[in-house]
Order: C-alpha cells, then structure tokens, then sequence
C-alpha cells in the first residue's frame, strides 16, 4: 500500500504518465534566531504533475508550511532548489496562495476582494469584475457579491479567498490547512465544494492538511512527513474512484487512513527534541 521516497516515485500513483509541474530537489531549511538555528526540513524531494492534487499530512512544527513558502517563492531555501518546467524558482512568487486564516481584506466587498490580484496586475476593470463575479459563481457566493467581509460567515469568507486565489488564471494552487478553523458540518461541505472546483478547473493542488481522512478525499497522493526536521517518510497514492464522498470512503481509502496513522505513530514521525 505504501510507496516510499524514490527517484520517479512520483509515476507510481497513476497508470498514465503525465507532465511534471514541478520538482523539490533535495531542499532544506533551517531557520536562525537568537537562540540557535533550528532546522525545519530535511533533504525534501517531490515531483508533483500537472492537474495532480498533492495533500501533505504531518505533525505540528515538521515544516508542512514552510515547504509550501517555499513552493510559492515566499522563502528560499537553505539548500536545494525547485524548478518549475525545468526552470529554478528564483524569487518570484508561483501559484495562488490559500491559508487558514481568511485574509479578507474588511474595506472592500466579496467581489473587490477576489478581483484584488487581478487589480495588482492591471486587469482593466470592466475584466476584472466580469472575471471575479465569475469565481465568486464557481463558488456559490455571487448573491453576496456587494456584502463586505463582517456581513459573511467563515465559511463564506474562505470561499472569498479560494476565488482570489483562482481568479488569477495561475495553474498551481497552494493551500495551507485552509479548512482548519472552520467546524465539522462546513468543513465538509468546503471539502465537497473545493473538489467540485478543481474537478471543473483540474489546477495542480499542493494542500497541507493535519486531517488524514481530508488528504486522503481529496488528493491523488497523500505525503506523509516526519517530526522536525522534516522530511518525507512516505509517498502514497490514492487510487480511488472520483467523485469521492467523506462519508462513504471504501475499504482501500481507511486502510490508507491507517497506514498513515501507522507512519505518524511510528517513533521516526514524531518531533525530535
């Protein structure tokens, strides 16, 4: 069931080849302060393909984000590099950014906040609008187009967010536990909506999750990282049918529930001291 960390372990998940989006090679990080260096990641290398939806599931502090910062530009490592397409990173920022946290910003309306990227890049405005309505459409919020953030639940304002990120026409697409503050019943059916999106629009997904059960409905492969300093422990694909349903997960989808427990349990997954 597990596919541990290989050269083209990344080929293994499907029966049919597809184009690499991009590659982490062997990258690190350690972060300085002024009470000694702390190193966050280990020696991490991912091939992640076009279209793929890429969950990344580990313990408090393994680094989960900071690999995403790094993916998105936002950080560079201490060593190693990703390329996209063949082509290092450098410093400029790739794919559209999500995190747990809503980020709204309050003075402007639902549409004006999904438009914002395209505003920074000099969409004309008649464009911009026709293009924000159109995601806040997609995610089932353009009756509140005109409501400011204070007036939508958090559910609502997530929404907000995933359309800025979408909007933008980027094909990768990065989240960072962006359903961790919300409850149970509109978690679910964030989860639901956001496979809905990406089965109309089949963006390539990197999304850190400490939800086993949320990677494993919506990913095509799970990541499992260590404790601190993180690296990958394993490399597991999902091959179950779409569309997928939390509440009716077969056999083969709890067994990769348990084998990642299995993993994170294990000593070698824990924080080190």
């Amino acid at each position: 069931m597990i596919v541990r960390p290989a050269a083209g372990a990344a080929a293994l998940y499907s029966p049919r080849v597809r184009a690499r989006h991009f590659r982490c090679d062997h990258l690190g990080h350690t972060f300085a302060g002024d009470r000694g260096h702390v190193m966050a990641l280990d020696d991490i290398s991912l091939d992640v393909d076009v279209n793929e939806f890429v969950c990344i599931v580990g313990p408090s502090g393994c680094g989960k984000s900071t690999l995403l910062r790094i993916v998105a530009g936002l950080e560079s490592p201490t060593v190693g590099r990703v390329e996209f397409e063949g082509e290092e990173i450098g410093h400029r920022v790739r794919g559209g950014l999500v995190v747990q946290e809503h980020g709204t910003f309050p003075w402007l309306s639902a549409v004006d906040n999904v438009a914002f990227g395209l505003k920074l890049e000099g969409v004309p405005v008649p464009e911009r609008r026709a293009r924000a309505m159109e995601y806040l459409e997609r995610v089932g919020l353009s009756a509140f187009a005109q409501h400011y953030p204070h007036e939508l639940s958090v559910g609502m304002r997530q929404r907000v967010g995933i359309g800025r990120a979408m909007v933008v026409n980027t094909p990768l697409l990065l989240m960072d536990e962006p359903f961790g503050a919300l409850d149970a019943q509109t978690r679910r059916r964030m989860q639901s909506e956001l496979l809905g999106i990406w089965a109309a629009d089949r963006r390539t997904v990197l999304f850190v999750t400490h939800d086993i059960e949320e990677a494993v409905l919506l990913g095509d492969r799970v990541i499992v990282m260590s404790g601190r300093p993180g690296h990958i422990l394993a490399n597991i694909p999902v091959p179950c049918a779409r569309p997928r349903n939390i509440r009716h997960l077969g056999d083969e989808a709890r067994a990769i529930v348990d084998d990642v427990w299995r993993l994170l349990d294990a000593p070698s997954g824990r924080i080190s001291p």
